[in-house]
């Protein structure tokens, strides 16, 4: 039994699917398209505003001659490299050239709205070439579009939403095997450099999805179990023994609280079971491996993939497209500016949590708020760890193993899906909250260059969420074949609608608060908001009011502090050895002991500060504390310029903390 793929013959007959697919944008994404000028979806300003950012600087970069991939508008008057920013490079830049004249807030809603569209429209074309049916095709569009592990992505990551690219790119790849032609390389090419300008994730896990595609597509693997020998035996039975004493050992420290032993010189502390339980795990682990012993049986394929040459071009073209990025990133590892965090065994960020997997959708307007008060009791993570697949969706994944598995396609994605759901478990197996302490092989990836940038394994789940989209719609397709075989299609889809229908989001309101447009007609010159922050994807200091990142769309300067995905660690320590900027971060901090002063830090006279490129101080006064302002006019010499009750606006006639060179002071 075997599916063969189709193309998109006909088009009027999609045109359904494409208007559904706006549809469910609309709903899926409710309220925004109410407030696509004045609100984005969220809570509170953070990474929404932030995303939104991203938009003004590519309208910087596309009409005022500015670098896509390095700003001056943060953290001045160093600025900062974007390479390994979450610019969301391709939603940007197109709405900003189809729309230039729409403001920052709108053109990021019309992306979010697009990008919905285009994930179910992409899976949609992806499930239509292996299942041939178009009702199934669009149950995988939702299955893709609509889940929630997606949709709380809404809130502000618009980079990890915008995984159109992955099904895109399994279209294409199945266009170049059908006609391995030099186009069809040249479009699976395009597919993968466009990757890496949608998020560094997808193109990791596009070159995999598209490396293990090829690689199933062209082979058959199986695993065959061999006969138990009597050694193996003995082997196993010596893991059983070892595997009683750790557990009796585990229960010990649990109801006693363990202990200490001193062995010869050597001082043993036990009292608690998280390495034990990762010594359960792996000599479990062993015994699986010693009585089952599997060998891998890799069998050619009766199908003939591409010439090699087309997949060299393949990767030349993606490789060309991303030489930009390729190029700053060296450069930044050169100077010493590449961010990377530090991994340790036990503190490396976990992965989806398997208990997830049953408890519903925590985004639902009827039972969502139970779902998330279950979330929250275990302590688990919505928006990395919660992954509700669907009742629907995981009765046909099981449907697809017991019936299908034997079905080439099937059995591919199978395999696709088991890879990166084991990826996404992370480093160690989370269950319902508790670190399991199994140890799984995304422990080990952090140590492989590439790999390791792709810090947070839960969003490997994009990938399974395609392949069980995929295994859904191959399902549907042939269990629907019958004379009411459109009830099973539509009831699938309308229950998956059902299962995965948010609940209206907040959303956050922007204003434009007065005093920023007092900034029109004054001189140029950089822009210090206090309280001040420093903020990137492994910590924040000071306090970070993410609406000035919105207000500097208004006023256009370069702002002190900010927030970028990941910053330079010379940007890092420059601002935390900054004699003014230090104590400022200091005093703006929750934690009063965030930044301790060092000897001098405040001492009139000091060499120089960055500081000293300041032009304007905008006070919060709402969030400011009076320690704040005696620091201010301490630090500077200002002069009020405007006060609209909730910010002053000051004019940085001098800095008295430090003696500024005629370089430092702006012109």
């Amino acid at each position: 039994m075997a599916l063969r793929p189709v193309g998109w013959r006909g088009r009027a007959a999609h045109v359904p699917a494409i208007g559904f697919f706006i549809a469910l944008s609309l709903a899926f994404s409710y309220p925004l398209c109410r407030h696509l000028p004045d609100g984005l979806l969220g809570v509170a300003a953070g990474d929404n505003v932030a995303s939104a950012w991203n938009f003004w600087w590519a309208h910087q970069a596309l009409w005022s001659d500015a670098s896509p991939i390095w700003t001056p508008a943060l953290f001045a008057p160093l600025g900062t490299s974007l390479v390994l920013h979450t610019a969301s490079w391709i939603p940007a830049y197109p709405t900003v050239l189809l729309l230039p004249g729409a403001g920052v807030v709108t053109q990021y809603n019309l992306a979010v709205l697009a990008t919905i569209f285009l994930n179910g429209i992409c899976a949609y074309a992806a499930a239509l070439i292996l299942a041939r049916d178009r009702l199934a095709a669009a149950l995988a569009g939702v299955v893709f579009a609509g889940a929630p592990f997606l949709m709380m992505r809404l809130n502000g990551h618009l980079n990890v939403l915008s995984a159109w690219g992955l099904p895109l790119l399994i279209v294409a790849l199945d266009a170049l095997h059908r006609r391995p032609t030099l186009r069809a390389a040249v479009a699976v090419g395009t597919i993968v450099g466009a990757l890496g300008y949608l998020d560094y994730y997808y193109l990791v896990f596009g070159l995999l999805l598209g490396g293990g595609d090829v690689l199933l597509r062209c082979s058959r693997i199986t695993l065959v179990r061999s006969a138990l020998t009597p050694r193996r035996r003995r082997v196993a039975t010596a893991l059983v023994a070892m595997l009683i004493i750790v557990v009796a050992a585990i229960l010990y420290i649990a109801s006693t609280g363990g202990g200490e032993l001193r062995l010869g010189g050597v001082h043993v502390s036990f009292h608690h079971t998280f390495n034990a339980r990762v010594a359960t795990g792996v000599l479990f682990a062993a015994l699986l491996l010693v009585w089952a012993w599997p060998t891998i049986e890799i069998r050619r394929s009766d199908l003939h993939g591409p010439p090699l040459h087309l997949f060299a071009l393949a990767l030349g073209v993606a490789a060309l497209l991303l030489a930009p990025l390729i190029m700053a990133g060296t450069q930044l590892w050169l100077e010493g500016d590449y961010a990377s965090q530090a991994y340790h065994w036990r503190s490396a960020p976990s992965g989806i949590d398997v208990g997830s997997l049953l408890l519903g959708n925590p985004l639902h307007p009827w039972w969502g708020g139970a779902v998330s008060a279950v979330y929250d009791s275990f302590g688990i993570n919505r928006a990395e760890s919660a992954a509700w697949l669907g009742g629907v969706p995981l009765a046909l994944l099981g449907v697809a193993w017991v019936r299908y598995r034997h079905v080439d396609d099937v059995r591919r994605w199978l395999w696709i899906a088991a890879f990166f759901t084991l990826w996404a478990l992370g480093p160690y197996l989370m269950v319902l909250g508790a670190n399991s302490g199994v140890m799984l092989p995304q422990t080990l990836l952090r140590f492989v260059p590439v790999l390791s940038n792709a810090r947070i394994p839960g969003r490997a789940f994009v990938v399974s969420l395609l392949a069980v989209a995929l295994l859904a719609a191959m399902v549907v397709a042939t269990l629907r074949k019958g004379r009411r075989g459109w009830m099973l299609g539509t009831g699938a889809i309308v229950l998956t609608l059902i299962d995965y229908l948010p609940a209206p989001y907040p959303v956050l309101r922007l204003d434009t608060p007065p005093i920023y447009e007092r900034f029109e007609g004054l001189p140029a010159g950089a822009v210090l908001d206090v309280p001040l922050g420093v903020r990137d994807g492994f910590g924040a200091r000071g306090r970070l009011n993410h609406r000035v990142l919105f207000y500097q769309t208004i006023h256009g300067r370069p702002i002190f502090g900010g927030f970028v995905a990941r910053l330079s660690p010379r940007v890092k320590a420059a601002y935390a050895h900054d004699p003014v900027l230090r104590r400022l971060l200091q005093l703006s901090s929750d934690a009063t002991d965030a930044l301790p002063e060092t000897a001098g830090g405040r001492r009139a006279g000091a060499v120089s500060s960055l500081a000293c490129a300041a032009r304007y101080v905008v006070l919060d006064r709402k969030r400011a504390t009076l320690e704040m302002e005696r620091f201010l006019n301490e630090a500077f010499l200002l002069r009020r310029l405007a006060d609209d009750g909730a910010r002053r606006l000051y004019l940085v006639e001098r800095v008295r903390a430090v003696r500024c060179s005629q370089s430092d002071t702006p012109g």
